[in-house]
């Protein structure tokens, strides 16, 4: 199975290094929502890629991670993913709606 790429925000963070967050569209998945990542063997980076603990991560960061496509079936899902960074995120709103676009390092910006 190949990886796949999401974006999120941390909806929070357990003792035992567990993440919830929301996480935005994947278009391999199909699927947009509430998960729960399992950190434990998880490389962990800032947004200027230096390795961090899960200490670091706080509720609200947008974060990117990678992850091999396998989730449990349970509501949230879980996974556990290779790889986790904060990202950048800007906020801009008209009437009706708000867009968010994350930006990686290689500043690709996703919508």
């Amino acid at each position: 199975m190949e990886d796949i790429k999401y974006t999120a925000h941390i909806l929070n963070i357990s003792d035992r290094g567990s993440i919830l967050v929301n996480s935005e569209y994947a278009s391999e998945t199909g699927y947009r929502g509430d998960m729960v990542l399992h950190t434990s063997m998880t490389k962990l980076e800032d947004i200027e890629g230096n390795p961090v603990d899960i200490s670091y991560f706080k509720e609200g960061m947008w974060i990117m991670f990678i992850t091999n496509g396998i989730m449990t079936m349970s509501l949230p899902p879980q996974l556990n993913p290779s790889f986790i960074k904060e990202i950048k995120a800007s906020f801009e709103s008209d009437e009706d709606d708000v867009l968010v676009s994350m930006m990686d390092d290689d500043s690709i910006i996703y919508e």
